[in-house]
């Protein structure tokens, strides 16, 4: 894949945008369209009571995820900063699946980090459908020699549960997020505007280990609820 064919040229954009806007990136778990889900730490710190702190911040080579992960230590490539705003006190069950999808947000950027499209931590969060699709684009990413650099921003999370299964939707401003040669260190910069104002939407569903899974992941590029006001 060149890099003009990136949208946006960011990764978030690559790994959902490779469909169009509003289109499902994969299907539920019985094989059809997910129509409810279209449109789009310091090592060691408890999972309780910590997710009102937002910021990845640098920690040698490595990046330590931010209370939104649950205290889970992500590795996140060195350069690249993952921040995601706070959000109001919930129930204990919505912390639930606003962490566990924020995990699967930063594992995933740890895999193309580690250029390791089977690093076990993202398949943990996603349904097989999801991993396979997240895969693919890790696989693509390390083909190409990339890594991604910059800064995310992720806002706006909430969730509606109905008993195992819930909506997870987030915000993501990509606008300084983009791939990176790993053996030049040359940022592959391109324009960024609305595009890079991704709103994504998630169907999640808690396992037999009490992980909430994703069996659904969509995007919708320029979303209004994402752009600046």
């Amino acid at each position: 894949m060149r890099v003009s064919q990136l949208l946006a040229g960011v990764i978030l954009v690559a790994i959902i945008g490779v469909v169009a806007g509003g289109c499902s990136l994969v299907k539920d778990e019985r094989g059809r369209p997910d129509r409810g889900a279209t449109g789009g730490t310091a090592a060691g710190v408890s999972r309780e009571g910590v997710r009102d702190q937002a910021a990845v911040k640098p920690v040698g080579s490595a990046l330590s995820a931010s209370a939104a992960t649950g205290g889970l230590l992500i590795e996140l490539p060195e350069g690249f900063t993952l921040t995601f705003e706070p959000v109001p006190r919930a129930s204990v069950e919505k912390e639930a699946v606003l962490t566990d999808s924020a995990v699967l947000f930063a594992a995933w950027y740890q895999a193309i980090g580690r250029g390791d499209a089977d690093d076990p931590l993202y398949g943990r969060y996603a349904s097989p459908g999801v991993r396979a699709k997240l895969h693919e684009i890790i696989a693509m990413f390390r083909a190409n020699g990339w890594t991604v650099t910059g800064s995310v921003l992720v806002n706006k999370r909430a969730a509606k549960i109905t008993g195992d299964t819930a909506r997870v939707s987030w915000c993501a401003d990509v606008r300084e997020a983009f791939p990176m040669e790993t053996s030049s260190g040359h940022v592959l910069h391109s324009p960024t505007g609305d595009q890079s104002f991704l709103l994504y939407r998630a169907t999640m569903r808690r396992n037999g280990a009490g992980i909430w899974a994703a069996s659904s992941l969509t995007s919708q590029r320029a979303a209004a609820a994402c752009l600046p006001s």
